[in-house]
């Protein structure tokens, strides 16, 4: 079991590797932040939220996969208090998926069309 962060600009992959790795392997769960924004939008909530979820997952003994830009160190540990783990430990991966704005915008159009 483990707790992976993906993070990066919108439109650089990561919730589509998130669900591709979710859907080929029964014991990884995905947290995508931007589904607990539609709940409330505030990050206050969304990201304690996410955190909340990965442990209780964690604890089932599944490996999480949590996904948003985290483009805010506050962010990142704003999710990570509830689950009681740091970036120290080595259950926890973080991984920056990169692509230029420009492959961005490109990507993001793609999704509306």
């Amino acid at each position: 079991m483990a707790l992976v962060i993906l993070r990066g600009l919108t439109g650089s992959g990561k919730s589509t590797v998130a669900t591709i790795l979710a859907k080929r392997h029964p014991r990884i769960v995905e947290i995508g932040i931007d589904k607990i924004r539609e709940e409330n939008a505030t990050e206050s909530y969304c990201f304690p939220e996410a955190g909340r979820r990965a442990k209780r997952l964690l604890g089932e003994g599944v490996t999480v996969i949590v996904h948003d830009a985290f483009d805010n160190q506050k962010h990142v540990k704003m999710f990570l208090e509830p689950t009681g783990l740091s970036l120290a430990d080595n259950s926890v991966y973080v991984f920056r998926l990169r692509c230029t704005k420009g492959e961005a915008i490109e990507r993001n159009s793609r999704k509306t069309d």
